[in-house]
């Protein structure tokens, strides 16, 4: 019964995944769980991060206004705008609802409503999903949380509509240290009008409370066992480097699995997902983001390795600020960069710098430097772009001690 449960739960996890997290859910929740990258790697840790399911809040005054969803068409070497969600927050700045539209080829059409509910600890206590089926809105899924007296997450519960009533599916429940951090969690499964027991997951801690290693463990072959093991490495500021995964064979051997690499400049990120095979890493597939001075999302997008890098899909990230009306995402020094996309040039206009230098550097997709140059806000810029390759770039502009980030594509 174990191992059927194991299975089953694996099932359901891919089922849920799957019609909760379209595109634009995953990109947010990307979003919400980076700022804590110990608890954004290995397997179901993913479902308990606190990011996600207790604040909402996004740092600093921004307010998420809009997400963009951006997919690659590689026959036609073309970006095509596929999905787009609207949110809501509250005064506390927690998203209270999202709206997510897809374009079906004519026009946009109702896909996914999520609706959100806080306690005054500004912890998500109900998530509530509903699709759209073409006239009418259809209950989808749920999860319900709990808390202790110290605030922290200690059960998380999904359950699906079955069209009269909600069926559980699974529960994730968590035990902590005396810092606040989890040490154990364990993994349900309904069946039969019971919960089953699949596993757990075990974590410890350097001294700077960063998750040092991730144990899996499971009832797959009858008693509790170890299923995979991932290490995770930081540098000086605590910002991640590496995670690493071991699966362990029937014989307790661990064998290395896959590993993330990532490197950080300034409010760019890098992450290159890796498979060992046949004894030497095998390129995955490739993330890059971007972040705003609150180190809030501006773009994020995402390649497959087919003998290069190959774009996957792209999003973009838009706010307003409560100090303010302007857009981070397209106005924070009042810079425009057109044309968009670019042939051969583009030129960057600004409305609200009028002195100083101005630094401005372009980045391809893979975080490399391209092109960087320096110049007097007062007179628009334009500069030659035809050396540079089809694909996305991120335009990273510097003034005295601000920063903000563009995107353009070049055709």
């Amino acid at each position: 019964m174990k191992a059927i449960a194991v299975f089953l739960f694996a099932l359901c996890l891919n089922l849920v995944v799957n019609a909760q997290q379209d595109p634009i859910s995953t990109n947010l929740q990307f979003q919400m769980q980076d700022s804590k990258p110990k608890q954004q790697e290995g397997g179901l840790a993913f479902f308990k991060n606190e990011d996600i399911l207790k604040s909402q809040a996004l740092s600093g005054n921004d307010r998420l206004d809009s997400l963009h969803y951006w997919e690659w068409v590689p026959a036609e070497e073309v970006w095509l705008l596929r999905n787009r969600a609207f949110f809501t927050q509250d005064e506390n700045g927690n998203i209270t609802r999202k709206l997510e539209l897809g374009w079906n080829g004519t026009l946009w059409e109702n896909k996914y409503l999520d609706s959100l509910v806080y306690n005054a600890n500004n912890d998500v206590m109900y998530d509530f999903q509903m699709i759209w089926n073409g006239g009418n809105w259809n209950n989808s899924v749920q999860s319900i949380n709990t808390y202790n007296s110290n605030d922290d997450l200690t059960e998380v519960l999904i359950q699906s509509w079955e069209g009269t009533f909600w069926e559980n599916l699974y529960t994730l429940r968590y035990g902590y240290d005396t810092n606040h951090n989890v040490l154990i969690d364990t993994v349900g499964v309904w069946l039969s009008g019971e919960w089953e027991y699949t596993g757990q997951n075990l974590y410890s801690y350097d001294f700077n409370n960063n998750v040092d290693t991730f144990t899996s463990q499971n009832y797959a072959f009858g008693p509790l066992q170890d299923y995979s093991r991932t290490i995770y490495a930081y540098d000086a500021s605590n910002n991640l480097t590496l995670v690493q995964t071991q699966k362990a064979d029937i014989s307790g051997i661990w064998n290395e699995w896959v590993r993330h690499l990532y490197t950080n400049q300034s409010h760019f990120t890098n992450h290159v997902d890796q498979e060992f095979v046949n004894g030497e890493w095998i390129n995955k597939k490739h993330y890059f983001k971007s972040t705003n001075e609150n180190n809030n999302l501006l773009s994020q997008s995402s390649e497959i390795w087919q003998s290069k890098w190959v774009n996957i899909d792209s999003s973009q990230y838009y706010y307003t600020s409560t100090t303010g009306t302007k857009n981070l995402a397209t106005d924070e020094f009042g810079v425009v960069v057109y044309p968009n996309p670019a042939f051969t040039f583009i030129n960057i206009d600004f409305e609200n710098v009028s002195d100083g230098l101005i630094t401005l550097e372009i980045f391809s997709i893979e975080g490399l430097k391209v092109l960087e140059s320096r110049f007097n806000p007062l007179r628009e810029k334009s500069l030659d772009i035809t050396q540079l390759s089809s694909g996305m770039y991120y335009v990273l502009i510097r003034h005295e001690h601000e920063t903000t980030i563009r995107i353009f594509v070049k055709m």
